[in-house]
């Protein structure tokens, strides 16, 4: 009997898909597996949560799919069609969550032409990138939530849907604050780690310049570690007006808020939004006088002066470090000018 060849016998064999599924192909066929059509960025209407990872060193930190104590070998999940992510860390939540929530990854092209104007000119944030990603505690989003709100109920379909998934995100993060807020300027007071909150960049600063009143802008607001002094705290990154016998214009000027504990009333910081004083009003009115008085001695005529001076002295520029710290005193004595 003759032994039948492979060529004479119809043999089907079975081969398994990524998903599982199992397809039949015949001999001399290759197996023909649909490839899913690319997912486009940040086109998926949903917030895919990330959690911080093993570290892999000192200075990096690692986000997964999956919370840290389930951490897996490898990252299997495909987050790039998400609209947003939010990189969480574990324990240390505040008011009460388990989880703190370390930063969000907008993808949303929707989102971000949403946030273009509302955020425009805000220091340190530029919304037209591809991937804006912004950390706590979303300062941007808090001292513009007014705004915020106002271009969220502009919106319509798909745009109000992912604008919706920000909104709920971020409503839950400011709840606290908010409140805590409320509660501390109530009673006019604030404590160091709400500092980032009161100070909008944009306001109007009361601080004193030379002992005397002054408006000043607030730019930014940064925290600062000197180290090798032990000097830590908040800094207020500021310009005001000023005139250099030449020239009149904006000189820049760093108010620092030394860290403290507990709270402190706002009357004993250096500087205080304009807002914020409930004296607003009258000096305001105050300082328009002044600015009006500071202007008007700018024109050359002849004036006299008696009382007490400030001299600035500047060392030499090429010298060292030490050498070129600017020097000021202000002498007691009696001290005339003329011009």
């Amino acid at each position: 009997m003759k032994t039948p060849s492979p060529s004479d016998v119809n043999i089907t064999q079975t081969e398994s898909t990524t998903d599982g599924e199992l397809i039949t192909i015949n001999p001399g066929e290759s197996a023909q597996v649909e490839t899913p059509p690319a997912i486009e960025t940040g086109s998926i209407c949903d917030v895919k949560d990330l959690y911080k990872g093993l570290e892999n060193c000192a200075c990096c930190i690692t986000w997964s799919a999956e919370p840290q104590k389930k951490l897996p070998t490898t990252a299997t999940d495909e987050i790039g069609g998400y609209a947003i992510l939010t990189r969480k860390t574990e324990g240390h939540g505040d008011f009460g969550r388990e989880q703190k929530l370390h930063s969000i990854v907008i993808q949303s092209p929707l989102i971000r032409d949403v946030l273009e104007p509302v955020l425009k000119e805000y220091p340190g944030i530029t919304s037209e990138l591809s991937s804006l990603t912004i950390e706590a505690p979303f300062a941007c989003f808090y001292h513009r939530w007014a705004e915020l709100k106002a271009a969220f109920k502009l919106c319509t379909g798909e745009t109000a849907e992912h604008m919706g998934l920000l909104m709920t995100l971020l409503t839950a993060e400011f709840d606290g604050i908010q409140k805590a807020m409320s509660d501390l300027l109530r009673n006019d007071v604030i404590e160091h780690k709400y500092l980032w909150a009161l100070y909008n960049p944009g306001d109007v600063l009361i601080a004193k310049l030379q002992g005397q009143d002054a408006a000043v802008i607030m730019e930014d607001g940064v925290e600062y570690d000197d180290t090798p002094s032990g000097d830590a705290g908040y800094a207020l990154l500021c310009r005001h007006i000023d005139y250099n016998g030449c020239t009149t214009g904006f000189l820049s000027t760093k108010i620092k808020i030394p860290e403290f504990k507990g709270s402190k009333p706002l009357a004993n910081l250096p500087a205080v939004p304009l807002r914020a004083r409930e004296d607003k009003e009258q000096l305001t009115e105050k300082l328009v006088r002044q600015g009006a008085k500071f202007a008007e001695l700018r024109n050359a005529t002849f004036l006299e002066y008696s009382g007490a001076a400030m001299l600035t002295t500047q060392r030499d520029p090429d010298g060292d470090d030490d050498q070129r710290t600017q020097i000021q005193v202000c002498f007691t004595l009696p001290f005339s000018i003329y011009f």
